[in-house]
């Protein structure tokens, strides 16, 4: 996992990592009513809403997320990144770290008083059910997944290479956060 939030002039780091899923054997994804952005939705925010305990810690309901396409156009560019080149981190092999790669898909900090951001990564699983069951079953990626400074989430998964890319921007005026 990792975090960051910015108030103005300090910089706030914590890295978790996120899920990663392949599918191949799981019929779930080739379903003709399938939705990858829906069923990934649905499973966060059922337990954002309804509270869960991360390692020894009961975190209590959170308002749920919603989609935003640049940080699921930030969390491909990873995951695919990530399997072309064969690393699993959240620095990317050319030094970018997760705020690097959201500015360059336009998800941006400029008129906000403070944004958050963080990033879950995983490898290996071969469903969103199983990816988030074992992202809520790890202290560090269940805190990230109910932080209630996250608004907003973005994943995606390529060759069972994982992401999930979490945002919440704070603007000056409430009319700015659409941005």
């Amino acid at each position: 996992m990792q975090n960051v939030e910015i108030n103005r002039s300090k910089l706030f780091l914590v890295i978790p990592l996120f899920f990663f899923v392949s599918f191949t054997n799981d019929t779930s994804f080739t379903g003709k009513n399938f939705s990858f952005k829906d069923e990934v939705l649905n499973r966060i925010n059922q337990v954002r809403t309804q509270g869960c305990n991360c390692g020894k810690v009961f975190m209590p309901p959170v308002a749920p997320v919603v989609w935003n396409e640049k940080l699921a156009t930030a969390a491909a560019k990873h995951a695919q990144d990530m399997a072309n080149q064969h690393y699993f981190s959240h620095e990317s092999l050319n030094g970018d770290q997760i705020r690097n790669r959201f500015e360059k898909v336009g998800y941006g900090t400029t008129g906000f008083q403070r944004y958050v951001i963080g990033e879950n990564i995983a490898q290996g699983q071969q469903s969103i059910e199983q990816v988030n069951r074992e992202l809520f079953k790890s202290e560090s990626h269940c805190k990230n997944l109910m932080n209630p400074a996250f608004k907003e989430v973005g994943a995606y998964v390529y060759n069972y290479y994982w992401v999930e890319d979490f945002g919440g921007r704070y603007p000056f005026y409430s009319n700015q956060a659409d941005k």
